[in-house]
């Protein structure tokens, strides 16, 4: 079994060895005593040292309070100090350094076990979880990447049904700084005949948390509108009670060119029907609908 290595800090000789003998009993390496905060913050630099048992009224220039805030800002090691009054002023100052504990002077032997049992069992849970952190960041990280570098547009919703992310593709399609995007931000580029069906699409699968898949039209960065084929998805990392949706949109050329051809037909009827004034009775019978060359033939006289 790898022991842990204890420093002990105290400047009360017979204190000192009380307190060593007891931490080798515990089967921990007991590292010193030393009796100063310079000489404490020395060895951490340079040794392995798993707990730091501090005393906070050290002589000296440098007491156990400004020694702990060093180690802290240098290395990642617990500190569990060591005072002769629970009421003691320094207590509070102590919170500084954000030790794992604090024993009362004399210390029991039992108090002292659980103390540092406690103390490094709680460092390891918070290694373990900083280590997770940075593991989800990095994870985070790469996800972003690989989203900005393909082409399809992309955005993320919280459980507040806000958005909170919109992928580079996204910023280029619609020439708008995330800023501008995120919330509800991004609804001012749908096409106002979408926005009302496009909206509840979503508001719907969010509450009930389904998939879905919504065309509709957004405005580009040339202040065109196209169409866009979005599939959504509860995100599968978020908790079982939240409501977060991550989605995919991705530009459908052909679905943009069928509606473009549609949209130029029924422009170019209407502009023919207003063109010509075709009353209303006409279209009820087309067997004597005139041909266009008829219509626009002058006259008899």
């Amino acid at each position: 079994m790898n022991k842990a290595h204890i420093l002990l800090v105290e400047d009360d000789g017979i204190l000192a060895c009380c307190v060593q003998e007891m931490v080798t009993r515990m089967g921990y390496v007991v590292a010193g005593p030393l009796a100063s905060g310079e000489e404490a913050v020395a060895f951490v630099a340079g040794n392995r040292v798993d707990l730091v048992l501090m005393d906070i009224e050290l002589a000296g220039p440098m007491n156990g309070i400004m020694a702990a805030e060093a180690i802290c800002q240098a290395t990642d090691v617990p500190i569990v100090f060591l005072t002769g009054y629970s009421q003691d002023p320094l207590l509070e100052q102590a919170k500084i350094a954000s030790p794992y504990g604090y024993l009362i002077k004399p210390v029991p032997e039992r108090e002292l076990t659980a103390t540092l049992a406690m103390a490094l069992h709680r460092h390891t849970l918070d290694q373990e979880l900083k280590q997770s952190q940075r593991a989800l960041v990095e994870s985070e990280l790469q996800y972003r990447t690989l989203a900005d570098s393909g082409q399809a547009l992309i955005w993320a919703s919280g459980p507040d049904r806000l958005c909170t992310y919109f992928n580079k593709p996204w910023l280029r399609f619609t020439g708008r700084t995330l800023e501008q995007e995120l919330g509800n931000g991004w609804t001012q580029g749908i096409h106002p005949e979408d926005f009302d069906r496009c909206v509840q699409t979503y508001v719907t699968a969010f509450d009930r948390r389904e998939q879905f898949s919504m065309s509709y039209r957004l405005r580009n960065a040339r202040g065109e509108y196209r169409w866009l084929k979005d599939d959504g998805t509860p995100g599968s990392t978020v908790p079982a009670n939240s409501s977060a949706i991550s989605a995919i949109a991705s530009i459908s050329a052909t679905s943009n060119r069928r509606k473009q051809q549609q949209n130029k037909t029924k422009s170019a009827w209407k502009a023919c029907c207003g063109l010509i004034s075709i009353p209303p009775q006409i279209f009820r019978n087309c067997s004597t609908f005139p041909s266009r060359k008829q219509l626009l033939s002058p006259a008899a006289p």
